[in-house]
């Protein structure tokens, strides 16, 4: 949340109070004076940051009256109550359905039961959950579990087809899908729904999708911390009479752009938190020790204010980092995959990685859905044995037999650091552990920076670290050496 106000002189007597209307999606401001109103304003605006590219102020509120999710309501409430601000809350939410079906949800374990059960009680919150802990398994059981109509939005065309092709696994339903504007009806027993955040706004002003949004009964947010997306926030915030509001994630709240207080505001708190070291523990994934491998670079010749050009001369193109990278995975458990984030980064080190004698696969956001599941099938089954892969990897697809990933890619998202390891983590028969390998980039201030970032990370989850002492530019370590400093 931003700071709170404290220039904003408040007169000392209010002849009436903020009045907030509280409905089950949102929150409007339907009266109240002036002075209070731009408080609340100032509370919801990021001022600009002069060491980011946010160069002007960020609203977390929409229009006028002014409108917020109703999650952030408690927060409102308690910084109000600090700057002495009165408020009035005039509750529009209806009464919450009560009526759950004793449907069959025996696939579920014992604490995707629990993670069931907190919606069940709750109605409303983000159940905190790692990769490979079953959330979609999770969100089938609900929509079994509560009559009426869910809709169940991702954020890529892939994830709908694989959420579908699950749920018609566990009820031999088939549910429906948005595709194009048009809605594919599914089975006449199906409850379901599953549609991108990008077809339901593009398609908004359709008749057939305002009525999706409109009467669905619960929604469920795959991936809640994309709700930071200010188009995400308000397709989450149209579905106003969802009692039923659930945001899934491993990661809810690790955005650095100061938009992770939306998550809450569009599904509530988080409600059910499990650790990945519960789960380790229980067998239930792949134990995973994280290698930060150093490589040094002199910062004498780079271009100091110039991200992407030190970008693409430290990372994509340095032929001492790539080394480094071609060095570990050449050694790596296998199959392996190679994470890049530029394209021409991904064409290079696949050439270095043939080079050495390595069967790679370069899976890019351009090949189509049915080629890439063709070149994953391929490291599946021991035909390859790396796959170079952009950001379209990094979540929403399970490779259980992967042994290890090699994060080339540099950055310092904690949200993508987590979702790497996951997928690492999937089990698989005679797997019980993983390997994750981090370049630990030296010299150059940003990289440094982005390394220790990352490291960081890893470390807040939980996962055992192991890093290496600096060497030369070509140094490297294996990964099996235990000499962490």
């Amino acid at each position: 949340m931003p700071e709170e106000p404290t220039s904003l002189q408040l007169p000392l007597i209010f002849d009436r109070p903020l009045t907030i209307e509280q409905g089950r999606a949102c929150c409007r401001v339907i009266a109240g004076p002036e002075d209070s109103i731009r408080w609340l304003k100032q509370y919801f605006t990021i001022p600009p940051n002069p060491r980011s590219p946010q160069q002007f102020p960020v609203k977390l509120y929409f229009g006028n009256p002014v409108t917020f999710g109703s999650g952030l309501l408690p927060l409102v409430l308690d910084a109000a109550k600090r700057a002495q601000v009165p408020v009035q809350v005039d509750v529009k939410r209806g009464s919450p359905p009560e009526t759950f079906c004793a449907a069959d949800v025996g696939w579920l374990r014992d604490y995707q039961h629990e993670a069931v059960w907190s919606v069940l009680e709750n109605h409303v919150g983000v159940l905190w959950m790692p990769t490979g802990s079953g959330k979609t398994e999770v969100a089938i059981a609900l929509t079994r579990k509560v009559p009426g109509q869910w809709l169940f939005l991702v954020h890529r065309g892939i994830l709908v087809e694989q959420l579908a092709d699950r749920y018609k696994l566990r009820t031999g339903l088939t549910a429906s899908r948005v595709k194009s504007g048009l809605i594919e009806k599914g089975s006449e027993d199906s409850n379901l729904t599953v549609a991108t955040f990008q077809t339901i706004w593009k398609n908004r002003k359709h008749q057939e999708i305002r009525d999706l949004v409109f009467g669905v009964e619960g929604i469920i947010i795959d991936e809640a911390h994309t709700l930071g997306g200010r188009t995400f926030q308000k397709v989450a915030l149209a579905c106003e009479n969802a009692w039923y509001r659930v945001g899934l994630s491993g990661t809810p709240f690790a955005r650095t752009d100061d938009k992770a207080v939306l998550v809450q505001g569009a599904t509530g708190p988080v409600i059910y938190k499990l650790g990945a070291s519960k789960l380790v523990e229980h067998g239930v994934l792949a134990k995973p020790t994280i290698w930060m491998v150093p490589c040094y670079q002199s910062p004498s010749h780079v271009y100091l204010n110039d991200w992407q050009k030190k970008y693409k001369e430290l990372i994509i193109e340095s032929l001492d980092r790539n080394r480094v990278v071609v060095a570990e995975t050449l050694k790596a458990p296998k199959p392996a995959l190679v994470f890049v984030k530029a394209l021409k980064h991904g064409f290079n080190l696949k050439d270095m990685l043939e080079d050495v004698g390595l069967r790679v696969e370069l899976v890019t956001g351009r090949d189509p859905n049915e080629l890439r599941q063709r070149k994953i099938s391929s490291l599946e089954s021991g035909h390859s044995d790396v796959v170079v892969a952009s950001v379209v990897l990094q979540e929403g697809v399970d490779i259980p037999e992967l042994r290890s990933v090699i994060v080339a890619s540099g950055g310092k998202s904690g949200i993508a650091t987590i979702q790497r390891v996951g997928r690492a983590m999937r089990m698989a028969d005679g797997k019980s552990d993983c390997v994750v390998i981090d370049i630990f980039d030296r010299g150059e201030h940003t990289l440094r920076r982005h390394a220790r970032e990352r490291l960081n990370s890893y470390r807040k989850e939980g996962y055992e670290v192991q890093t290496a002492s600096v060497g030369s530019l070509s140094e490297t370590v294996s990964w099996g050496n235990n000499n962490a400093d």
